[in-house]
Formats: structure tokens, C-alpha cells, sequence
């Protein structure tokens, strides 16, 4: 609690104090919103930096694609949590469309480079792959896991 008094000053110099005190409380705030981005695929985050430099020093093409392959997957985990936390304030409609955009990223960053260089069957093959992905595996695993629930089905 805050004393009426502090240091001998008058209480209407305490609004800074109050202040400072909302200013501590929202701090706590985010840093709580931020614990649930916590995880040992963190650690991978170093791989950012080391896949850039490998990437722009030209080394072996085999080591970059290794470095900016670790340091993918802690981003999309980012990028997927951050993205739930968005829908969480947001209907069911927007939600489900942020999903959707930000849930292909990697799909979209890679065609975009493709595209770049010039290299459609490199988009090709990533747009069927990630519609049978999605169609086949996600549909199939859906029918899986509802079948050993649910024995019998309407």
C-alpha cells in the first residue's frame, strides 16, 4: 500500500508515485502475458543470426540450410502462439482467418523466395504439398483420433 506521506511531502505529490505503481503493475502484466512464450525451442533463436552470416559469407550450402532450418522452428512457434493470442481478442471469424494467413507463412516465405529465383516447380510442388498436407493428413488424423473416441459416428 502507498503511505499518505513520503518523506515528509504532501499527499498531491503523491500522484507520481501512483504512477510509477500502474506503470510497475502493467510491467508485470506483459512480462505474465510473455511467460507462455517461454520453451526450450529458445534456444534454437541463436541459429538467426548464425544462418544469416553463413548465408551472406557464402559457406556451404548444406550448413546454411541446416542453421536457417533450426532457427525456423522456434520462430513458427512464436509466430503461432503470437497468432493465437491475437484470435483470443478477436470472433471466431478473424481468428480463424489470422490462423489461416500466418499458419502458412513458412509455405509463403518459401514461394516467394522460389519465385525469385525463378524456380516454379519449386512452387508448385510446395503449394500440392501443403494442400495434401492439409487435406490428408489433418482430415486422416482427424478421422483417426474421432474413431478411437468415438466407436460409432452419425
Amino acid at each position: 500500500s502507498v503511505q499518505s506521506t513520503r518523506w515528509g511531502e504532501s499527499p498531491a505529490s503523491q500522484k507520481g508515485v501512483k504512477k510509477v505503481m500502474a506503470v510497475d503493475h502493467r510491467a508485470r502484466g506483459i512480462t505474465a502475458g510473455l511467460s507462455s512464450y517461454r520453451s526450450w525451442l529458445n534456444v534454437l533463436l541463436v541459429m538467426v543470426p548464425v544462418g544469416i552470416v553463413a548465408g551472406s559469407l557464402e559457406a556451404n550450402q548444406a550448413m546454411v540450410f541446416v542453421a536457417n532450418f533450426l532457427a525456423i522452428i522456434p520462430l513458427a512457434t512464436i509466430l503461432g502462439r503470437a497468432t493465437e493470442d491475437i484470435a483470443s481478442y478477436t470472433n471466431d471469424t478473424v481468428g480463424g482467418l489470422l490462423n489461416a494467413t500466418f499458419g502458412n507463412a513458412v509455405e509463403v516465405i518459401l514461394s516467394i523466395q522460389a519465385l525469385r529465383q525463378g524456380l516454379l516447380d519449386i512452387i508448385k510442388a510446395t503449394l500440392v504439398g501443403s494442400i495434401l498436407s492439409n487435406l490428408l493428413l489433418v482430415l486422416g488424423a482427424s478421422f483417426l483420433f474421432g474413431g478411437l473416441v468415438f466407436r460409432e459416428q452419425a
